[in-house]
């Protein structure tokens, strides 16, 4: 395909296609709690959205190793962080991170809050509402690191310090 020729172009393939199967099986998940209810960690929706979440998290660390491999290419990532160690760091991609850790975080918070309280009488309980954020973060580095390729994209100075 010409327009997966770049590898920040596969990587973005890739975030984008498992952003979308974690989107299918957030809406699976909600599915099953009302008809099922809840079950397990390891109902199918869960490990269909975790697993696209870990993928996302591994497409990130692949993003970050490519752009400190190969430093003189990393504009071809749009907007750039100062991380750790004073690496430089493609922005989507380690927003995209940032959301899976946050996401993966609220998985056990999620385990012991039922243990400690039972089940949920609503979605909206403390470990879930951590998961919508941390998919949130997810969905706008998807964002930025999509719109970081286009002409368009140019973050203004005042949000990227904001960020």
């Amino acid at each position: 395909m010409p327009f997966l020729r770049s590898p920040v172009e596969r990587l973005l393939a890739v975030t984008v296609l498992f952003g979308g199967l974690g989107t299918a099986g957030i809406y699976w998940d909600v599915g099953w709690h009302r008809t099922i209810g809840r079950d397990t960690f390891w109902s199918p929706p869960h490990l269909l959205m975790y697993s696209a979440v870990a993928a996302n998290g591994l497409v990130a660390l692949g993003a970050w190793a490519w752009a400190i491999r190969v430093p003189g290419r990393l504009l071809e990532f749009g907007s750039v962080i100062r991380g750790p160690f004073g690496l430089r760091l493609p922005l989507g991609f380690s927003i995209l991170g940032l959301g899976v850790v946050v996401v993966l975080a609220a998985a056990p918070l999620d385990e012991m809050w039922h243990w400690l309280y039972g089940k949920d009488g609503t979605v909206w309980s403390f470990p879930h509402l951590v998961a919508v954020a941390g998919a949130a973060l997810m969905v706008l580095g998807i964002i930025v690191a999509v719109a970081g390729r286009s002409r368009l994209g140019r973050i203004p100075g005042w949000v990227f310090r904001l960020l």
